[in-house]
């Protein structure tokens, strides 16, 4: 579940981090034992992808963060 590529259907350009139609909003999560974390919704796509990235290095986990994704497809 780590090692995923970004999706086709991709808006946002950062994997773990999509907008909610519902509520207008950016919300971040990531997959870890084959089960979705949200980790909360934010105001902009930076603080989505800001938080994701923080909650991977605070937490030790062996995902890649959201921005070496968007490195790799530039």
């Amino acid at each position: 579940n780590t090692n995923q590529r970004m999706k086709s259907n991709n808006t946002s350009g950062y994997v773990g981090v999509g907008l909610d139609k519902r509520y207008s909003v950016w919300m971040s999560y990531l997959f870890l034992d084959k089960k979705r974390h949200n980790i909360g919704y934010f105001k902009t796509i930076e603080e989505a992808v800001q938080a994701r990235d923080t909650y991977i290095i605070e937490n030790g986990l062996p995902h890649k963060l959201s921005t070496d994704y968007a490195k790799e497809t530039k």
